[in-house]
């Protein structure tokens, strides 16, 4: 139970630091932005810490902290006022942190409204000279994260209070040292290139500075290349509801993401066994400047945080992460979202140094593939913000999906290779927006086409479709579209009877071409984000499974003749559906 507050030499301590802290005003018109929140200042007292913001927030701090085990997931058990900034948390009584030895403290920020704002942790420990608690300078506060598993190394990222030099130890579960990574000199985000490992395997990161182990995780490498016998995730859309609208405060309704959905996804993936996680698009709510868009990021990154080393995520681009605007009305969504993940872009499998034209975005991170065993998964960018900064009209952008020229060269380039690659199986095309939308009126006609730098590009929309088709098809190894957007999960074939073109079509029509053949187009817009109903359209009738819910994963078990394919409402457990994709002839 909570004891009364009396004025105890702590308190008037407290009362002290209320008294001389200023903080600057919010500005409403900015929303917020990360560095209000990482930029906190922790004050020791010796029943709990002092938190001051650099600027005058009001609401609440919830608070608690993380059990140990696999996956530390966050207990929160008490709650107090935040007024001007300032907030008063009590921890001696949370479980475990009360003890000798350093433990992770987990806060998140609720304003006025009831809406989760920030989520936060520190490793603390109780001082032995002065008997007050102690926020360590080099707390973990954001990972460690497991990018771009392969069988023999991966990548490791973390970032931490404040600049400072750390130890990455990474050791197999009898204890045995594999290899040991420092900081070359003080920083807050460090990245680590693993090496050296075996295939398959289990392993254990821990991240140490000064002495003191502040993060452990356990990770595992991936299957040899060519290797059958293992299960990935898939979903998309985790993006709140408008930034400015609360629908009633909760986790569900966290600042920039749906936290609830993402923490079912994840805990529903490491409960089946997934390897990785493919998630394209739409993490975020987005509308919004750079700095805001990485508080909601920060937000995404925390809630699959606990799963995260043991589900690595390849998260992919959507409409939601290009509407982040920086100076000059100018859209930088690939360069925000570049900065805050690690995909194989940066190891050299994607165009990450191209852009579409003079003055416009280079991919960065957006555009990518990579290997796991026998199964290949692509991921494109149909949302580039290059096409979409002179768009004026009302409402959303009506070419969003359209591939823009060197995406698409380097998509068949890179599927040339793989169907030269005899470890690869089956290949996966991840992109946000699907060929044909389900939940909203899609128009169809060369009309559309984007305008970059005030010109119209040269292919119309229905065009392009055409050729992306044709580049998908003509690569056998290619079984599924896998995307988003669409607030459902869905799934139809692309096959003769589909109707492709709108009425009166005379162009090309590319179901009587030889090399034509049917396509899955698996649609998992599940993960949080509002739902949907299935919209009239010609391809209504075409749709084989339709359903909306709070969070559905979709599971791939792959075999070396087949690929099963189960969809699972993630709160419920419910099995919503299943097929079969047989192994490409």
């Amino acid at each position: 139970m909570r004891l009364p507050v009396v004025l105890t030499p702590s308190v008037l301590g407290i009362l002290l630091l209320l008294s001389i802290h200023v903080a600057r005003p919010v500005n409403p018109s900015s929303h917020y932005a990360l560095d209000d929140f990482l930029k906190v200042e922790f004050d020791g007292m010796r029943d709990g810490i002092v938190l001051k913001f650099p600027v005058a927030l009001d609401g609440e701090v919830v608070y608690g902290s993380s059990a140990p085990g696999r996956y530390p997931y966050p207990v929160y058990r008490y709650r107090d006022p935040l007024e001007g900034g300032i907030a008063n948390v009590w921890i001696e009584g949370l479980p475990y942190i009360g003890r000798s030895g350093v433990h992770t403290f987990i806060f998140k920020v609720i304003n006025t409204e009831g809406r989760p704002i920030f989520y936060g942790e520190v490793q603390v420990r109780r001082d032995p000279r002065t008997g007050r608690f102690q926020v360590l300078r080099g707390s973990v506060i954001c990972g460690p994260f497991v990018y771009c598993p392969r069988p023999d190394g991966c990548v490791i990222r973390y970032r931490t209070l404040e600049p400072v030099r750390t130890e990455l130890v990474v050791r197999r579960p009898d204890g045995g040292i594999v290899t040991r990574l420092e900081d070359g000199k003080p920083r807050t985000v460090h990245e680590f290139r693993v090496t050296g490992l075996r295939p398959d395997t289990e392993y254990e990161l821990i991240v140490r500075w000064n002495g003191f182990e502040l993060a452990k995780r356990e990770f595992r490498t991936a299957v040899p290349d060519g290797a059958a016998g293992f299960t990935f995730a898939f979903a998309s859309d985790s993006r709140c509801r408008h930034l400015k609208e609360s629908a009633g405060g909760g986790d569900a309704d966290a600042y920039g993401c749906n936290v609830e959905a993402l923490r079912s996804i994840m805990m529903f993936a490491a409960r089946h066994g997934a390897r990785f996680l493919v998630f394209p698009g739409d993490l975020i709510y987005g509308h919004a400047t750079p700095e805001d868009a990485r508080l909601q990021y920060w937000n995404w990154k925390q809630a699959v945080a606990p799963w995260e080393p043991s589900v690595p995520v390849y998260v992919g681009y959507g409409n939601h992460e290009a509407a982040v605007v920086g100076s000059g009305g100018r859209c930088s969504g690939e360069e925000v979202f570049s900065r805050e993940f690690v995909t194989p872009a940066e190891l050299g499998r994607g165009p990450a140094g191209v852009s579409e034209g003079r003055g416009l975005p280079p991919y960065g991170d957006t555009v990518y593939w990579f290997e796991y065993g026998c199964v290949a998964v692509v991921v494109l960018n149909n949302c580039y913000s290059g096409m979409l900064r002179d768009w004026t009209g009302p409402g959303e952008c009506p070419y969003l999906g359209y591939v823009m020229d060197r995406q698409l060269r380097w998509l068949e380039e890179t599927l040339d290779r793989l169907d030269r690659d005899p470890t690869v199986r089956y290949v996966f095309v991840a992109a946000h927006l699907p060929p044909y939308r389900l939940t909203e009126p899609q128009e169809l006609s060369n009309r559309l086409r984007p305008v970059v730098n005030g010109r119209p590009v040269g292919e119309g929309y229905v065009d392009r479709l055409n050729r992306l088709l044709e580049v998908l098809m003509r690569h056998r190894k290619v079984v599924a579209l896998l995307c988003g957007h669409d607030h459902c999960y869905a799934r139809y074939l692309i096959d003769r009877n589909f109707p492709m073109y709108p009425k009166g079509w005379r162009g090309r029509d590319i179901r009587r071409e030889p090399w034509f053949r049917p396509l899955w187009v698996i649609i998992d817009g599940n993960a949080g984000a509002p739902m949907f109903t299935l919209a009239d359209s010609p391809w209504k009738d075409r749709v084989r499974v339709f359903t909306t819910r709070s969070a559905v994963v979709v599971l791939f078990h792959v075999r070396f003749d087949r690929i099963v394919v189960e969809a699972y409402d993630a709160t419920t457990g419910e099995r919503v559906d299943r097929f079969e994709i047989p192994a490409p002839g």
